[in-house]
């Protein structure tokens, strides 16, 4: 059967089987063979290849014509186990159709394979035999590539070219390459398909003689002149060497396979560009890092070596004079005082995570207390003073400002650098659990690379944490009534939050942004131990982005549907929650990784979050089930307040996203007030009590949430009874029947669950000792009503 080379080259693009390498023009080389008895040809491996990679080879000839591929036979050579480049592989004629390789296996079909003395070719391809993919080509006999209609010759295949990815040995029956390079292998390439590197004879030839050395970049551009030497730069597989000044402003960004810049040139890396490196960089000029620029190295025993100035200036915004910084360097030895040698030396203090004991909690800032953990270190020894000496990799600094004339040039934008050799590879950090999970056993780490790190991929490496991440960035000042081991402390509530489901600011008046799921250069962090042993950080979290400053990055998942609310007071109290859908939560209490409760260590003037039944724990975030957002949905939400002076809350959207939600009004329901409020439309303003409200507030999508009809009822049309004997009534005055009823006492325990299908219910409630407690009723339309009751007999 003939097949024409146009439709050869139109199916060039179809593939082949799965599970293996598929390789490239020139991947391979065709290195010798022997067309005397038995027939022989050896092959190099030009790059790595997996288990179950085949290549044919066939020594049917190609014609403008026709490709006869049936007319002569076809070895099909299967590796049988991850092969790396440099492997050559011999395969030869056993003899009756049988072939052996000197590693994997070699299988023939067709008519027959075998190399004619006088001329013939060797084609090696990958796909169907109807529509190859041709990686390398030799030819030998009387002509150079021939167009004549026979089997002997062959023209040079598609894409192929002589002198590169195929050769013309000459007029012999046996040749063999000669070993003149083999190292590098695009040089490698080059040699072997260059005629003049092959040893030829009419006599058998003794196959395999070289020894072949792959190197990670085999090929490299340069950038002089204000141009790349092959005018469009480097890639992950071919190095960069930079010999002029190159700036990623005006220059762009770029991966190669490694770097150097040379002596007496510069490469500076500007905000929001990158410089990502498969393998070794080498700074003999300079390399100079902007605030929120990223360097790169993918592979985690690459080298960064400098032999000049490396440096990765970091930029943050100063509040006030007081505002700690979590700091971490992405610089191996570089020291606390070298870089922020400007700041008070009596304020740069670094975390003992093995001192930190918490057993007992403060009651304010009094130093009595009570029984309990509070996350305040009992006797106050955990922060330490680290005022000089090296900043170890993946480890968490808190540092005050560099003093300025005059408070009120604050807030100030001020900027620290370090210098040294970069942090590369695999970083682990011991982690201390000293309580076995009595208290929170927290860890200050930080990135330690010089670009920001994936939370994700830091969550599944490590096992061995708490899947929550807690970033500092304080605005709250200190006070004389949150305990600690100061005359005044801090908050903290000003810790922003990244879990499984997704992020939430800390207590920053409302400003900015919450946190992404990137943690950026140069920033320390807390985690929880669940376990002693270590944390690792690897190249795997690196990213080439998302380090445009402390918290706000751009977001990179899937767009679930997550509701961030935001509760404001008019005298600067500030708290937010999310509430996301996410695959993998439930509506029931999570692991933190969706569910993370607030810290309420120490005193918030008023906190917003969100409720899960069955659990008395305060939500900072909780994921949910995304299948049961629909119209019928509530959100239970609950805040406290200690603030005891007229104030004017306000609660609020402070960011949506997600189909359901972008789509839909979302209403707040104020089940004191009877009103229901469209907070798309505005925010919604409140006045309140000292004390904890935990079912005054619910989240509806709905806006008949309040109309007594067949959709809903309000409040009003339910009633509980307490009768003399203990019993107590549930009566509903509705078109619509009760399914549901608990009763849940004040620390959100569920004591009663009753399934019922009735208007009107008597239960006997006598066990319960006298106190207040709610019920949570829930009508046959999925309607849940709310009430709080006292019991008194």
């Amino acid at each position: 059967m003939k097949y024409q080379i146009a439709f050869l080259t139109l199916f060039l693009a179809f593939g082949f089987s799965f599970g293996q390498t598929t390789l490239d023009k020139g991947d391979i080389a065709i290195t010798g063979f022997n067309s005397d008895t038995p027939d022989q040809f050896s092959f190099v491996l030009l790059t790595d290849i997996t288990n179950g990679t085949t290549i044919k080879f066939t020594d049917n000839g190609l014609q403008t014509i026709d490709y006869n591929v049936n007319d002569e036979g076809i070895i099909t050579w299967a590796a049988d186990t991850d092969l790396s480049c440099g492997t050559e592989i011999i395969i030869e004629d056993l003899g009756s159709n049988n072939y052996s390789a000197s590693s994997g296996t070699a299988t023939e079909t067709g008519l027959g394979f075998s190399l004619a003395l006088a001329g013939d070719q060797i084609l090696a391809y990958q796909g169907l035999d109807s529509a190859p993919t041709f990686i390398y080509a030799l030819t030998y006999g009387p002509t150079t590539w021939d167009d004549s209609d026979d089997t002997q010759t062959t023209i040079l295949p598609p894409g192929l070219t002589d002198g590169q990815n195929a050769v013309y040995v000459g007029n012999t029956e046996n040749g063999t390459y000669n070993c003149s390079v083999t190292s590098n292998q695009s040089l490698i390439l080059a040699a072997v398909s260059t005629d003049s590197n092959w040893t030829l004879s009419n006599t058998y030839t003794a196959l395999g003689g070289c020894t072949y050395a792959c190197v990670p970049c085999p090929t490299t551009v340069t950038w002089s002149g204000g141009a790349w030497s092959n005018g469009t730069g480097p890639g992950l597989s071919i190095a960069a060497v930079i010999d002029d000044v190159y700036n990623t402003t005006t220059d762009g960004s770029f991966s190669a396979c490694s770097l150097i810049v040379n002596a007496g040139n510069t490469l500076t890396v500007a905000n929001n560009r990158f410089v990502e490196i498969e393998n070794d960089i080498t700074i003999n000029g300079t390399l100079t890092v902007s605030s929120q620029g990223s360097v790169v190295q993918n592979n985690d025993t690459a080298m960064f070596s400098n032999s000049n100035i490396a440096t990765l200036t970091k930029s943050k915004l100063m509040q006030n004079a007081i505002s700690y910084t979590y700091w971490s360097s992405p610089v191996n030895t570089e020291t606390i005082d070298n870089t922020f040698g400007t700041t008070p030396a009596d304020r740069r203090f670094e975390f003992i995570a093995a001192n930190f004991v918490d057993t007992q909690t403060e009651i304010g800032n009094t130093n009595t207390f009570t029984p309990g953990p509070d996350d305040i270190d009992d006797d106050g020894n955990d922060w330490q003073l680290k005022s000089t000496g090296v900043m170890a990799p993946g480890i968490g600094y808190a540092i005050m400002p560099a003093p300025i004339l005059g408070p009120g040039n604050f807030p100030i934008q001020q900027s620290f650098t370090f210098s040294g050799t970069f942090n590369n590879g695999v970083i682990t950090i011991p982690l201390v659990n000293n309580s076995g999970g009595v208290y929170n056993d927290w860890n200050f780490l930080g990135n330690p690379y010089a670009s920001a790190i994936d939370a994700d991929q830091f969550f599944a490496i490590n096992t061995g944490l708490v899947d929550v991440i807690y970033l500092w960035d304080q605005a709250t000042p200190p006070d004389a009534n949150s305990g600690g081991s100061q005359d005044s402390n801090f908050s903290n509530d000003d810790y922003a939050i990244i879990n499984g489901t997704g992020t939430v600011q800390g207590a920053r008046g409302g400003l900015g942004t919450p946190p992404d799921r990137y943690i950026p250069s140069g920033q320390g962090f807390f985690v929880e131990a669940l376990t002693a042993g270590n944390v690792t950080f690897n190249n795997s979290m690196r990213v080439t982005g998302n380090n445009t400053q402390f918290f706000r990055v751009a977001e990179k998942k899937a767009n679930p549907n997550r509701l961030w609310l935001n509760l404001l007071t008019d005298n600067g109290a500030f708290n937010q929650i999310l509430v996301g859908y996410i695959n993998g939560a439930s509506d029931d209490m999570d692991a933190t990784f969706y569910d993370t409760p607030k810290n309420l260590s120490v005193n918030t003037s008023a906190i917003l979050y969100s409720n899960i039944l069955g659990s008395n724990k305060k939500f900072a975030i909780q994921g949910k089930e995304p299948s049961n957002l629909t119209m019928k949905e509530i959100i239970n939400i609950g805040y406290k307040t200690s603030i005891d002076v007229p104030t004017i809350y306000t609660l609020s959207i402070a960011q949506l996203e997600g189909e359901f939600l972008s789509n839909n009004s979302v209403y707040v329901k104020d089940n004191l007030l009877n009103k229901v409020h469209n907070l798309k439309d505005s925010d919604y303003n409140f006045t309140s009590e000292v004390g904890e409200f935990n079912d005054r507030f619910e989240i509806v999508f709905n806006q008949d949430a309040l109309s007594v009809n067949e959709n809903s009822v309000t409040e009003n049309a339910f009633s509980i009874i307490e009768h003399e004997n203990g019993d107590v009534q549930f009566k509903l005055n509705a078109n619509l029947k009760i399914n549901n009823i608990k009763i849940i006492d004040l620390q959100g325990r569920i004591l009663y669950d009753f399934n019922l299908d009735s208007k009107d219910e008597t239960l006997k409630l006598s066990n319960l000792s006298q106190a207040p407690y709610i019920a949570k009723v829930t009508l046959d339309n999925n309607y849940v009503i709310t009430k709080k009751a006292i019991k008194k007999y």
